[in-house]
């Protein structure tokens, strides 16, 4: 071989070394981006759990506050009952209202 040809090699040789680093300089990017965004999904997630974990606690709430408004209404005479059940019923609506959103 002569110089030249050592010399060809030697840049046909670098330029690919210069290719596989700026690869390897995307592929570290592309893992940090991925990172970051997974990151940033596990504090969605942990806030989404905490709503929900909220949300069952009212909902709890509002399945005593039902009972209790059924427990007046056995004990009322009929014409006071309807009102007592009326409001039981509206609260038996939004609290399976905050469990299907």
């Amino acid at each position: 071989m002569t110089p030249k040809d050592y010399r060809e090699e030697y840049e046909k040789l670098k330029e690919e070394e210069e290719k596989r680093k700026e690869k390897a300089e995307n592929h570290l990017e592309e893992t940090k981006e991925h990172k970051n965004k997974t990151e940033e999904l596990k504090k969605v997630v942990e806030e989404l759990k905490k709503e929900v974990e909220n949300l069952r606690k009212k909902m709890e709430e509002f399945k005593e506050e039902i009972k209790g408004f059924k427990e007046k209404a056995r004990k009322l005479d009929p014409s006071d009952a309807s009102g007592l059940v009326s409001d039981a019923s509206k609260l038996e609506k939004r609290a399976s209202g905050l469990v299907s959103k």
